[in-house]
């Protein structure tokens, strides 16, 4: 069976603190699934794939990350496109609600 779990997804802003998305998704009635999406959409088109924007965001992720484990938890990151990656998602989990900031 699968779980049943409402997602954080952060797109441009990542922290923790003073997260809008994240607080909705906290107050959820469901167990929060912070996603982050490396989207193909977006990589794909980069002339330069050693682009400093996408080593900051892993560097940027992977200090929450190490945060967010020392607290018993994880970010889900997929190297996708959004729909492929939301597939991928409904495959594994019962998602109820998306929480994002635009």
């Amino acid at each position: 069976m699968k779980s049943e779990v409402s997602i954080c997804w952060l797109r441009r802003d990542l922290r923790l603190n003073d997260q809008a998305a994240l607080h909705h998704a906290l107050n959820s009635n469901y167990p929060v699934l912070l996603v982050f999406i490396f989207d193909k959409d977006i990589l794909d088109k980069l002339s330069d794939k050693e682009d400093r924007r996408v080593s900051f965001i892993y560097q940027t992720l992977s200090n929450l990350n190490s945060e967010l484990i020392r607290h018993g938890s994880a970010i889900y990151v997929l190297h996708d496109t959004v729909p492929g990656a939301f597939q991928k998602l409904s495959e594994s989990f019962l998602i109820r609600e998306v929480y994002t900031k635009s």
